[in-house]
C-alpha cells in the first residue's frame, strides 16, 4: 500500500508540474496579470506536493539534459514581467548578512523552478519503473537544494505585488 500512496503523491506532483511548465511555455499567450495570477495559484500546491515526494534512492543510470535553455526563457520573462521582475529579497533566514537585503529576479526565479521541473519531467517521462523513481528522487533532491527556496521567493514577490503594493 505504501507504494501506491508514494505513486499516487508522485503522478499527483507530475501533473502539477507538467501545469506550472505549460504556464511558463504559454508565458507569451497570457496577459501579465493573469499570467501572474496563475503562477501564484500553482506554485503553492507544487511545494506541498514536492514534500510528500519520496526522498528513495537514485539509481547510477545517465539521462539526456533536456534541451530547453534557461536563458533565453528567463529574458523573456524578465521582458514580459517588467516592473515586477526586480523585487527585494534576504538570502538566508537564520543569518545576518551585511549584504541583505539584496534583489531579486522572479524571471530568474520562474525560469529556475521550470529548468529544475523539465529535467526531472523528462526523466519521468522515459516511463520505466527504474526512471521514474530517479525522476521523483531528482525532483525531491532538486527541490530541497535550489528550486523550493525559488518558489518561496517567488511566492513573497508575487504576493506583495497582488495584495499589499501601491502604485
Amino acid at each position: 500500500m505504501a507504494g501506491g500512496r508514494r505513486s499516487a503523491a508522485a503522478e499527483r506532483f507530475v501533473d502539477l508540474a507538467e501545469t506550472y511548465c505549460r504556464l511558463i511555455d504559454r508565458r507569451g499567450k497570457l496577459g501579465t496579470e493573469e499570467f501572474l495570477n496563475s503562477v501564484q495559484r500553482v506554485l503553492p500546491q507544487l511545494y506541498a506536493t514536492a514534500i510528500a515526494l519520496s526522498q528513495g534512492r537514485r539509481s547510477n543510470a545517465e539521462y539526456p539534459a533536456p534541451v530547453d535553455s534557461w536563458e533565453p526563457i528567463w529574458a523573456d520573462l524578465r521582458e514580459n514581467l517588467g516592473r515586477w521582475d526586480v523585487h527585494w529579497e534576504g538570502f538566508h533566514p537564520y543569518r545576518l548578512d551585511p549584504k541583505d537585503p539584496m534583489a531579486g529576479s522572479l524571471a530568474d526565479d520562474l525560469a529556475s523552478i521550470y529548468r529544475d521541473l523539465k529535467r526531472g519531467l523528462a526523466i519521468w517521462s522515459l516511463g520505466t519503473p527504474k526512471a521514474r523513481r530517479d525522476a521523483v528522487w531528482d525532483l525531491r533532491y532538486n527541490f530541497e537544494i535550489h528550486w523550493g527556496r525559488h518558489v518561496l521567493v517567488a511566492l513573497r514577490a508575487l504576493h506583495a505585488r497582488r495584495f499589499y503594493l501601491i502604485d
